[in-house]
């Protein structure tokens, strides 16, 4: 995980096989390592939260601590389309077109800002043409 990614919980692989069947989103913000959140100065003792952060993380884990500088979280919503027709793909690697575009807020920040923004979701399967 990239520490300027925001992290989403529970989210599979993007593969034929498995489909993400979730009715929500749960995400948190980015982390950020030393010295970058020192210098964000929102902490009151970012280096005893790092510390803390290193004791408890696992193998897998990135590590760092919530970056509080991140208020949003962008969300582009892009439709699968056919493995071949590629005029609008915006990333021109895979088969999906932009559908729309959208930002959410995160809640009110707390002192570790660490808190999660829940979005969610309703699935429609369309198969276009005349309703």
């Amino acid at each position: 995980m990239a520490r300027d990614i925001v992290r989403i919980s529970d989210v599979p692989a993007n593969t034929d096989d498995i489909l993400f069947s979730n009715n929500e989103l749960t995400i948190k913000r980015p982390l950020l390592g030393y010295p970058a959140v020192v210098y964000a100065g929102k902490y009151a003792d970012p280096i005893a939260l790092l510390q803390n952060a290193s004791y408890s993380m696992t193998a897998k884990e990135d590590f760092g601590i919530a970056d509080p500088d991140v208020d949003f979280v962008e969300i582009v919503d892009e439709i699968q389309t056919l493995k071949m027709d590629n005029m609008q793909i915006v990333s021109g690697r895979e088969s999906y077109i932009h559908f729309y575009t959208t930002t959410r807020k995160f809640p009110a920040a707390s002192a570790t800002f660490d808190d999660v923004l829940t979005i969610p979701l309703q699935y429609r399967d369309y198969k276009g043409g005349s309703n």
